[in-house]
């Protein structure tokens, strides 16, 4: 419907900013690198410094029954076992959390320099850092030795970030705490760029536009609440590829094997009905607009914050100056002080609250802000906004771009006073937006309309 946007504001660039938050992060667990890698200096050979002795590197491939390689440039370069707890491992070695070069998190038995001492370094006390195994990132944070975090995505395995702790010298920081959820590999926190990495035995899908993106995340299926989520998601219904296994909700029954049957479907079950697909609840990390009571429910993204907006209900957002084009969401959110108990400006959307009744342009998180209709996303500006269904329009003998959609139609202007889109010609005669009005043109890229409800 729009082409990618090469611009500071567009999906392409927030999503390379992702990547290097994301990057950033892993730099708090993997180990570092530097000065590894033996040179001709240190007798002609290549591999991994240990005790002053140049040894090949390990490899993975090496190891047996779940043991892993771990390769500091220190202490370790040897396939490390795997292990729940410091009886698990032999004298001198500690389970430890420790981060691999290819972004996944285990527990292992190393070796650190705490061990003479029988201390990881790692979730133990501390009064200062000197006791905490900093060459893995781990600080003083709220008088135990825990990795310190920006958000739930620093954490992996090692559960939520919580933003209420302090460091040694009192300054506020967050720190990543365990909770009750299943963390392992391809569970909660675990990245799926390749879209396969998820633990499908235990149920967990992964969450994302598709093989490449950065920003996909493993997470369970069929929540009925929040509270079966982590503390940072909430409990979202999502339009689903998966038929009905018999005509059912007016859509036409699938012919796979991967079909839903028809005890499966129906308000509070498995399967809901919806306008183009059935729908299905998921456990989705919170984002701008996302209802919430505090700021460890917004710790899925960096540096979001739980603050009131114009309405007074308290939303996820982020800091701004109000003298840069700095919110989420484009030209549909704006900078302001909104929340007089927080006394700093924050975004909040342009409407006056971050979902409507589910007319057509009103703001929404998902399809359950829109009753009878679709909650879509715009690739350019990124806000979500709903397509109401009960409203209609017609091409017919207007100009037409592309032979598919004109401007107006019958259709109503958006709450920002823009005269919508209406997808009413013969070239888009088989979509199920047929009929329907989706946003305005706000801009163009490329000669390609982009879509939106707000103007600048």
């Amino acid at each position: 419907m729009s082409a990618s946007n090469t611009s500071s504001r567009g999906p392409r660039a927030r999503a390379t900013r992702r990547l290097l938050r994301w990057s950033l992060a892993l730099a708090l667990v993997l180990p570092p690198l530097a000065a590894t890698a033996c040179s001709s200096d240190d007798g002609g050979c290549a591999g991994v410094l240990v005790d002053g002795e140049c040894q090949k590197r390990c490899v993975d491939s090496a190891c047996s029954n779940g043991a892993r390689c771990i390769a500091d440039g220190d202490l370790n370069n040897a396939c490390a076992a795997p292990c729940t707890s410091q009886a698990d491992c032999a004298l001198g070695k500690n389970c430890v959390t420790w981060g691999f070069p290819d972004g996944s998190q285990g527990q292992v038995c190393a070796r650190l320099p705490y061990s003479a001492k029988g201390n990881s370094g790692q979730h133990v006390a501390c009064t200062s850092k000197a006791t905490c195994d900093t060459m893995r990132g781990f600080l003083c944070v709220g008088g135990q030795c825990e990795l310190p975090c920006r958000s739930s995505n620093d954490c992996g395995a090692n559960g939520v970030c919580d933003p209420s702790a302090t460091d040694e010298t009192g300054k506020k920081v967050g720190r990543c705490t365990a909770d009750d959820q299943p963390r392992g590999p391809g569970q909660f926190g675990a990245r799926c760029p390749k879209g396969d990495e998820c633990d499908k035995d235990a149920g967990f899908a992964c969450l994302g536009a598709g093989e490449g993106d950065v920003d996909a995340y493993c997470t369970l299926r069929d929540c009925s609440a929040d509270s079966d989520c982590p503390a940072d998601y909430r409990c979202a219904l999502e339009r689903t590829a998966t038929p009905p296994c018999e005509a059912s909700c007016g859509l036409a029954a699938g012919t796979g094997a991967d079909c839903a049957a028809a005890a499966d479907i129906g308000a509070g079950k498995k399967f809901e009905c919806g306008p183009v697909s059935l729908l299905r609840h998921i456990c989705e990390k919170r984002e701008f607009c996302d209802e919430c009571q505090t700021d460890a429910d917004c710790t899925a993204e960096p540096d979001q914050i739980c603050a009131k907006d114009q309405s007074g209900n308290k939303y996820c957002t982020v800091p701004c100056d109000p003298n840069t084009d700095s919110c989420p969401w484009g030209t549909a959110a704006r900078c302001g002080l909104w929340d007089q108990e927080r006394g700093i400006p924050t975004c909040a959307h342009r409407f006056g609250a971050c979902h409507g009744e589910g007319k057509s342009c009103q703001p929404c998180r998902d399809d359950a802000d829109c009753p009878g209709g679709l909650c879509i996303g715009s690739q350019f500006t990124l806000e979500k906004y709903c397509v109401d269904f009960a409203a209609s329009c017609d091409c017919t003998g207007l100009a037409m771009q592309q032979n598919a959609i004109c401007t107006g139609g019958g259709c109503p202007d958006t709450p920002g006073g823009l005269a919508m889109t209406c997808y009413g010609g013969p070239a888009a005669s088989t979509s199920a937006l047929y009929g329907k009005c989706v946003g305005a043109n706000i801009a163009s890229l490329l000669s390609t309309p982009q879509t939106g409800c707000w103007p600048k």
